[in-house]
């Protein structure tokens, strides 16, 4: 890749600097994102070309989850009670990107009895200290506008991931503040961060994000509503090639594991990574986007299944192929609901058919992809995840 000019390349000290006067605060706690974040703009400096309009968005993307990650740490040493809270149960939603995992979550998150983290709360997970007790919180209107500039400025974007304010959202978002998680991957290509990141024990960042649960839930009230106890309702695709980290720090949680043809899958990831490229780059190298996602998803998809292997009955998890969640959804929910030792009374269930009666899915309009665009085969996608077809696709 060209070298990108030094007149525009991002600064660490200037972005640490900014969030430190934004929030008056300096001190991130246990958690210190900084070298991370300087591996991540040195990646970005030597290999990205920004435009004028990217720049400013990835130093504000970047400046958010500084400044999360500085109010976390405040609110934490304030209300060490925080992590009481008992997280240790979730449900996790697994699996590639494009395997219909926004769906199942969205719709068992339509359950009133659970937990889930809404899109506005995943991009500003940290309380706002100008907040009024009895008005929107404003982390409300703050992501009202970053919805309204997602559909006005990338509709591709939209068409590929639709959201809404309070839509249940990945929990990748929360644990960004760290600046050590293979999401960042997804925002713009950084192949030398991923190969740090990969040679790092992430152990820290899933701290974070079970600590960032733990302080949502104490944020929405705890974990008893006047229904009962109230379960987390989670998907982050990032999580494939972390299973053992999940394990440790979430020991009696269950899993769902999502399957979707994988050319289908490739492909359609291959679009959502080129539309999150195209809204900070002028030139979007096609082939090289193919190959990218093809070497980061086939590497966490071998490290999850050694995974796998390695954690055996320890862990609960049934499988569900993409047809069958279209074609019997909610013989899926049923099957979700008993691994979890749940009910799934007729109130729960009438809230989520109500959702998927007034789901909007697709309503940006739609679009179409295809392996070749993107300079790939389906005997080289074969050739790449021959041990995940193998066990899931071979009759």
């Amino acid at each position: 890749m060209d070298t990108v000019e030094s007149t525009t390349k991002l600064s660490t000290d200037k972005l640490l600097a900014a969030a430190y006067a934004e929030t008056g605060l300096n001190d991130f706690g246990d958690f210190d994102p900084r070298e991370g974040l300087a591996r991540f703009v040195q990646d970005i400096n030597d290999n990205v070309l920004l435009n004028e309009a990217g720049r400013a968005s990835i130093s504000g993307i970047m400046n958010r989850w500084l400044v999360n990650g500085l109010r976390f740490a405040h609110d934490l040493k304030k209300h060490p009670e925080i992590l009481d809270e008992q997280v240790d149960d979730p449900l996790f939603i697994l699996g590639m990107t494009r395997v219909g995992s926004t769906k199942l979550q969205r719709l068992l998150a339509a359950d009133p009895d659970t937990l889930s983290i809404r899109h506005w709360e995943s991009m500003n997970p940290s309380r706002i200290p100008n907040a009024v007790a009895g008005e929107e919180d404003p982390r409300i209107g703050i992501d009202r506008e970053i919805v309204e500039a997602m559909i006005k400025n990338n509709l591709g974007l939209m068409q590929s991931h639709s959201v809404k304010i309070d839509d249940a959202e990945e929990d990748i978002f929360v644990q960004l503040p760290t600046f050590k998680t293979v999401g960042h991957c997804w925002v713009v290509p950084v192949p030398n961060y991923y190969d740090w990141v990969r040679s790092e024990s992430l152990h820290e960042s899933y701290v974070f994000l079970k600590q960032m649960l733990q302080y949502l839930q104490w944020q929405q009230g705890g974990r008893q509503s006047e229904n009962g106890d109230r379960r987390w309702i989670l998907k982050t695709p990032p999580h494939i090639g972390n299973m053992d980290l999940l394990a440790d720090l979430f020991p009696n949680a269950k899993y769902v594991f999502m399957h979707r043809d994988i050319h289908e899958v490739i492909a359609s990831t291959c679009r959502l990574i080129e539309m999150l490229f195209r809204t900070c780059m002028d030139v979007v190298d096609m082939h090289a986007v193919g190959d990218y996602v093809l070497r980061l998803w086939s590497e966490e998809m071998d490290r999850h299944l050694r995974q796998l292997d390695a954690l055996g009955s320890q862990i609960d998890l049934i499988d569900v192929q993409y047809d069958r969640l279209r074609k019997d959804t909610f013989g899926v929910v049923r099957d979700v609901y008993t691994m979890m030792g749940r009910d799934l009374t007729p109130r729960r269930e009438e809230a989520m058919r109500l959702w998927e009666e007034n789901d909007s899915h697709g309503e940006f309009g739609s679009y179409s992809y295809s392996l070749e665009q993107y300079g790939l085969t389906p005997e080289k996608v074969d050739a790449a995840f021959a041990e995940y077809n193998r066990r899931y696709f071979q009759k």
